[in-house]
């Protein structure tokens, strides 16, 4: 009865300490997830509701462009998605659990799992990846958690395709911009998924908190990725990464 009672107590601290970490006295916090929204495990978001990119498309490549909102529509995320070959770039949202398999179908955070549940969500920067606030009026960005995506892990760790094993030197970093309801440019958080430099070998393996505070008047964000590993026609590391648990201020 100690143990359990034991274990009660410390589940919560843990689950107080996560929301004081998010809020103070004079502010509400909402916090963004994506948990019960798939009926099926091991699953994703599709939909067929796109409008047609016609300048992007060919022969046995159709791009399509969609917007998907949170449950209570706090958020709007760009979504892309070919019907040949399913998500092609923007936002998604998955339960997915692989962590050990290469390539760009496995849409699985290395985690396996959301920062606070099942269900997350995985960018790919090939597409206008960018996360708005339906009502700025009542709501400003907070924080977010950043993971890798287990593509983008796996090619750092071991290579794959044109993606080079990483070696001294090399890094790996997420790019958030934010914009005013202007379109006019806020600033950058740049947040690195992987650092080699300086004698270190990071890669990040668990979810890490961003503070959006320098961001928190922006009516957008926009993210974008950067790598050490160049080519011609841009970076060779696999342009993925998973985000969960991001939150907002009510104003």
């Amino acid at each position: 009865m100690k143990q359990k009672k034991l274990f009660l107590l410390v589940t919560l601290f843990l689950s107080i300490s996560f929301l004081s970490s998010c809020s103070s006295d004079d502010e509400t916090i909402r916090i963004i997830n994506f948990n019960k929204q798939l009926t099926a495990s091991e699953s994703e978001f599709k939909t067929d509701k796109g409008v047609k990119d016609e300048e992007n498309s060919w022969p046995n490549y159709t791009l399509y462009h969609y917007t998907f909102k949170s449950q209570k529509n706090e958020l709007e995320f760009t979504h892309s998605y070919t019907p040949e070959s399913g998500f092609a770039g923007g936002f998604t949202y998955t339960n997915k659990t692989d962590i050990t398999t290469s390539g760009y179908t496995n849409l699985s955070a290395i985690t396996g799992k959301g920062k606070l549940g099942d269900t997350y969500l995985t960018a790919s920067v090939g597409q206008p990846t960018k996360i708005t606030i339906n009502n700025p009026d009542k709501y400003s960005f907070n924080e977010m958690w950043i993971t890798n995506a287990t593509y983008a892990y796996l090619a750092i760790k071991e290579g794959y395709g044109v993606a080079t094993q990483f070696k001294e030197g090399d890094w790996f970093k997420v790019i958030i911009t934010g914009y005013d309801s202007e379109n006019k440019k806020m600033g950058n958080i740049d947040f690195y998924l992987a650092d080699y430099r300086n004698g270190k070998t990071d890669i990040l393996k668990e979810w890490m908190r961003i503070d959006l505070g320098s961001l928190r008047e922006a009516n957008y964000l926009v993210f974008s990725m950067d790598s050490s590993d160049k080519g011609d026609w841009g970076i060779n590391t696999p342009a993925y990464f998973c985000a969960d648990a991001i939150s907002l201020i009510e104003k």
